[in-house]
């Protein structure tokens, strides 16, 4: 790849006829760089793609994952209702993943690959693989844009060191491993920003096409990805200024309008043709995040610290997560770098791309680590330049080998525990330790789905007694397992809440209970991450489990307490 022509830039040190490449001489060549951005792309297939089942060989399913079932199967047969608004008012989402789930299965039942899906209980989970290996694809074609954009804005040693660091980082990694949305807008905005590139170079109507309908297909696919039309504005706008041009911005805007709204029309005709429905479920989305008390795990609560609070929690608790330690260091060392030369390039990545989608996500008060993965690709092509342009190449290349080494560990580590396994046992020790047999097991109704006890205690014919917040004193069973993962996010986020106190009278034995066996959520380098914050877990299923037998009557009840 040559280098760019010189831009108009911000003024700055260094920064003077920069443009979008900033080496005046590719040091790798296009052969090997397109060997090692293959390389690192099965990397990251194979991150993505492993365990990609968990759950679904045992006949359960993550609960979140209920929408996507509903949605593909709304494709078999085929018919002009397969594209209404299903699930609006409950499920908040705009209908492109949904789509492209649904076309799937569409075409894998017509082929005979696949059974149709059948009703209510959910028996064949083929639909929630498949949704998941969509996730998965889009997760690997991400890493693959992201090397493309590295080295479109500068250089191609950048972009192989961008991909292969986004091929590892432990969030982008497992995120695919349940379906959801966020993959595949991650890619759409890595991608909006190679014909955003290219307008900045040269303009003219293809790019911007390119850019507004990509920008388009991002809020087909969440409503967060609005912001893709940021990088598209600025990119139409300094073209624009850079000509000295009405004609070039009233062209770039027009073309890249039209082509935002043909693909949104595309993507989500029902965005357009029932406008009400959506708005009414972003209207409810925004109650619950700001007037309820739901999702107290992800809530942004005193009891964190002084953090604890938006754009605070987000710099200190969910991007060092999310990313690890040394690719979160790297990134603010990219950042930084990027306020100093002030190029064409980290304009676009840091002002139209990193500080819009940070503006929107971390103002709320819930902090889902997931709702920054959008920037993922901006912050590691900086970080990855950032590193390079260090005065020695090697130590350059030896810093980004070194993260790259210890994120890799660290995603496959944590996707290697992403099983049932864990309820399995519990459910074995149980059954094993019970005297006599069909013993009564009690467990918390809160978050039920997400613990997955109920079927494997079933299984082992135990009868379960599922016990309400508020409310567990009131029942009587031989045994009773707390999930500490329920316990950590009620603690944290309701510490005054009946299921605090729940949690705190069990553990007291004021409930009549001991404990007798502990099952941890043990994964690797939890002291460094979980003192971040309690309610942030990067395991699946294995979310550790304290099993108690009844040794005594409980302490009677004291008036006034729950």
């Amino acid at each position: 790849m040559t280098t760019s022509a010189p831009l108009a830039t911000c003024s700055g040190p260094g920064a003077a006829r920069e443009g979008l490449g900033e080496s005046p001489r590719e040091g790798l060549g296009a052969g090997p760089f397109w060997a090692l951005l293959a390389a690192v792309a099965l990397v990251a297939g194979f991150l993505r793609f492993y365990r990609l089942s968990w759950g679904l060989e045992d006949g359960v399913i993550f609960p979140d994952e209920w929408v996507w079932w509903r949605r593909a199967s709304a494709f078999v047969p085929l018919s002009c209702s397969s594209f209404e608004a299903i699930g609006l008012p409950l499920y908040p989402y705009p209908t492109l993943y949904g789509y492209i789930v649904g076309a799937f299965t569409a075409l894998g039942t017509a082929i005979g690959a696949m059974e149709p899906p059948s009703p209510p209980p959910i028996r064949d989970l083929e639909v929630i693989g498949l949704a998941r290996a969509v996730a998965a694809l889009a997760g690997t074609g991400a890493v693959v844009v992201t090397g493309l954009l590295g080295a479109r804005l500068y250089s191609r040693a950048t972009g192989v060191a961008a991909a292969a660091l986004l091929a590892v980082a432990p969030l982008h990694a497992w995120q695919t491993h349940y379906a959801s949305v966020d993959p595949l807008l991650t890619l759409l905005f890595a991608a909006v920003c190679l014909p955003c590139a290219t307008i900045l170079q040269r303009g003219g109507a293809a790019p911007a096409l390119a850019a507004g309908a990509l920008a388009g297909l991002a809020l087909a696919t969440k409503y967060t990805g609005l912001s893709a039309v940021v990088p598209v504005a600025w990119a139409v706008l300094a073209r624009a200024h850079q000509e000295r041009s009405w004609r070039a911005f009233w062209i770039g805007a027009s073309c890249a309008g039209v082509a935002f709204f043909a693909a949104l029309l595309l993507a989500c005709p029902t965005c357009v043709f029932e406008f009400p429905k959506h708005y009414g479920a972003m209207r409810w989305l925004q109650h619950v995040l700001w007037n309820t008390d739901a999702f107290p795990g992800y809530r942004l609560v005193p009891s964190v610290g002084w953090y604890g609070r938006p754009y605070l929690y987000e710099l200190f608790a969910t991007l060092p997560w999310g990313l690890g330690w040394p690719l979160y260091a790297l990134s603010l060392a990219g950042v930084a770098f990027a306020v100093w030369r002030r190029t064409a390039a980290d304009v676009l990545l840091l002002l139209a791309v990193v500080i819009p989608n940070f503006i929107v996500v971390g103002g709320t008060p819930l902090a889902f680590a997931r709702y920054l993965l959008p920037i993922y690709p901006a912050l590691l092509v900086l970080g990855a330049r950032a590193a390079l342009a260090l005065p020695r190449p090697r130590l350059g290349i030896a810093v980004v080998a070194a993260i790259w080494v210890y994120s890799g560990w660290l995603s496959l580590a944590q996707i290697a525990g992403f099983s049932l396994e864990q309820q399995k046992e519990v459910a074995r020790w149980i059954a094993q330790d019970a005297r006599p047999r069909g013993a009564r097991v009690a467990i918390p109704s809160t978050l039920l789905g997400y613990d997955a006890l109920e079927p494997f205690l079933a299984a082992q014919k135990l009868g379960v007694v599922k016990v309400r917040e508020g409310e567990w004193w009131m029942q009587r069973a031989d045994y009773f397992v707390l999930p500490e993962r329920l316990a950590a996010v009620y603690e944290r986020g309701a510490p005054e809440g009946p299921i605090a106190q729940d949690v705190r009278r069990l553990r007291a034995g004021e409930l009549g209970y001991q404990p007798v066996q502990s099952f941890e959520d043990l994964y690797p380098q939890r002291a460094l991450y979980a003192w971040l914050d309690p309610g942030l877990h990067p395991a699946l299923g294995a979310y550790g489990f304290t099993v108690y037998r009844r040794e005594a009557e409980p302490a009677p009840r004291r008036r006034g307490r729950p």
